[in-house]
């Protein structure tokens, strides 16, 4: 820039000398290449931001036209080019076009490198290619002297080693709606130790979080080099996670040996959550009946491609009439394809109805990693029976009199296909009808069997001919719960006694025989 400025004034002197005017204007572009930040790392991927600018000489000047000044010291289509050379290292970014550079201007120019894993640490020459054009004279007529000019040169890069870190893999038994772990291996693949090591992983999917945040961190420590290490990062994953990579970055944060913090660029690695593995429903059984218990029983499929620790069925139902004993059905390990069968016990209330109801039934199950996942629900649909009789109910000796007292009994019999224990009956009397010994009791029935039970009933004198019922309670033991039969309803015919009818009669042949005495005496009045 000092010849250049020494070249104008003596231009401008000689010129006001001699009075004359320059014939033509001269200048020659001078291009310089540098690379302020030339170290890096072995097996480093990184850009390098080199430096591109113009000092130019202007020969001879216009002091009337400034712009054939700028003309000649500007250069233009300029391109880029950098090599390895010798050095260790991949030049990902081919050559570049930069365009026009005025006097005095600085272009920044990005280039992509990859350093390679065993580079050997040192120092080392990349090439640098410049091509650029200019106008080297404008004469006064207006004509140009274009060149083309071709700059070879080389720009320093300095290799060290120091602690790298790279992912080895990530595996995860994370699954949609869910709690997961994942886990990195990853290695120190320099030759330096690193201390105070610290890893972040970051997720670039919403549905990905560590408790909410995008980011999670692990502290490591030291780490040698040759040394691989584990970290694991509880991730939640929403329901529309599936089952395809997601992309995670890596940033390692280390102190080297010299004490200075450093943070690597992020590595991309893919992790892959687990799809739901599905379970099938079928064969599903239901004895469930109101105001009884039964069973709801069933197959359940593991229909995926891995099996299954700990598998235990869940069920639930939409009917609030049923209630289930226990809701859940431990089934062990379940390999892929394997099919286990199921029961669950439940009671439905005396006030439901008779007909279909639905029913869920889930997995839940261990991972290889310990953690607990649950399949998605199977819903089916099962029927509930109507209410069913155990015991049948028929009176024996059910005539009374009026205003007496006698033995009733009753015949039961079970129904069921199933024994029935500890049977025991209850007598329920309204007025006219009453009982002081209103129960009965027989230790077993076998299914078919019958037996007679007899209870004390009275007719008070109040009461008129005519059929009235008494209800009759009965519960009975089955092996695995306790059964109730009624109310049945059990007609009593009541009678008038014998010494009441006989009462009548006399008194209508008295009353006959006064009305003959009283008809001849009014007889032999008249005569």
């Amino acid at each position: 820039m000092i010849r250049r400025l020494v070249v104008v004034v003596l231009l401008l002197v000689s010129s006001l000398a001699s009075g004359s005017t320059v014939a033509a204007v001269e200048g020659t572009p001078t291009l310089d290449v540098a690379l302020p930040d030339h170290i890096v790392s072995v097996g480093e991927e990184t850009t390098l931001q080199f430096t591109l600018s113009n000092d130019a000489d202007l020969e001879t000047l216009s002091t009337t036209d400034p712009t054939l000044n700028e003309r000649v010291t500007t250069a233009r289509g300029v391109s880029i080019t950098v090599k390895s050379g010798e050095a260790p290292v991949t030049v990902q970014t081919a050559r570049q076009q930069i365009g026009s550079l005025p006097d005095g201007t600085v272009s920044n120019v990005a280039v992509d490198i990859a350093v390679d894993d065993d580079a050997r640490p040192g120092t080392y020459d990349l090439p640098v290619v410049v091509r650029y054009t200019y106008e080297a004279e404008i004469d006064e007529d207006g004509s140009v002297d274009e060149t083309t000019r071709t700059k070879r040169t080389t720009v320093p890069l300095t290799i060290e080693d120091e602690a790298r870190f790279q992912v080895l893999g990530a595996t995860t038994d994370l699954q949609p709606a869910s709690t997961g772990v994942v886990t990195l291996t990853m290695e120190n693949v320099g030759s330096e130790p690193a201390a105070n090591a610290r890893v972040v992983l970051t997720s670039t999917a919403a549905s990905l979080t560590f408790d909410g945040a995008p980011s999670g961190s692990r502290y490591v420590g030291s780490w040698e080099p040759g040394e691989q290490r584990s970290v694991s990062y509880v991730v939640t994953a929403s329901d529309a996670v599936r089952a395809q990579p997601y992309t995670f970055e890596v940033v390692t944060t280390f102190s080297d040996t010299s004490g200075d913090t450093v943070s690597t660029d992020p590595d991309a690695v893919g992790v892959t959550p687990l799809g739901r593995i599905p379970f099938g429903v079928d064969d599903v059984r239901s004895t469930l009946a109101v105001g009884d218990r039964g069973t709801v029983s069933g197959t359940v499929v593991n229909d995926g491609s891995e099996s299954v620790d700990d598998a235990v069925v869940h069920i639930t139902t939409t009917s609030r009439a049923i209630t289930f004993v226990e809701e859940t059905y431990p089934v062990g390990t379940l390999d892929a394809g394997e099919r286990v069968s199921f029961e669950f016990t439940g009671d439905v209330s005396k006030v439901a109805t008779a007909g279909p109801r639905l029913f869920d039934v889930a997995v839940s199950y261990e991972t290889a990693g310990n953690n607990e996942r649950t399949s998605d629900a199977y819903r089916f649909s099962a029927d509930v029976a109507p209410e069913r009789e155990y015991l049948a109910v028929e009176p024996v000796n059910a005539t009374f009199d009026v205003d007496s007292s006698n033995r009733f009994t009753v015949r039961v019999t079970n129904t069921g296909d199933e024994p029935l224990t500890d049977v025991d009956a209850h007598l329920l009397a309204q007025a006219p009808l009453s009982s002081d010994a209103p129960e009965s009791f027989v230790p077993r029935l076998e299914p078919g069997e019958s037996a007679l039970l007899n209870f004390e009933l009275t007719v008070s004198e109040d009461a008129v001919v005519n059929t009235y019922a008494v209800a009759l309670n009965v519960t009975a033991d089955t092996d695995d719960r306790t059964v109730v039969s009624g109310p049945h309803s059990v007609p009593i015919v009541v009678t008038e006694s014998e010494s009441a009818s006989s009462d009548l009669l006399v008194l209508g042949v008295g009353t006959l025989t006064v009305l003959a005495v009283l008809a001849g005496g009014w007889w032999w009045l008249r005569r």
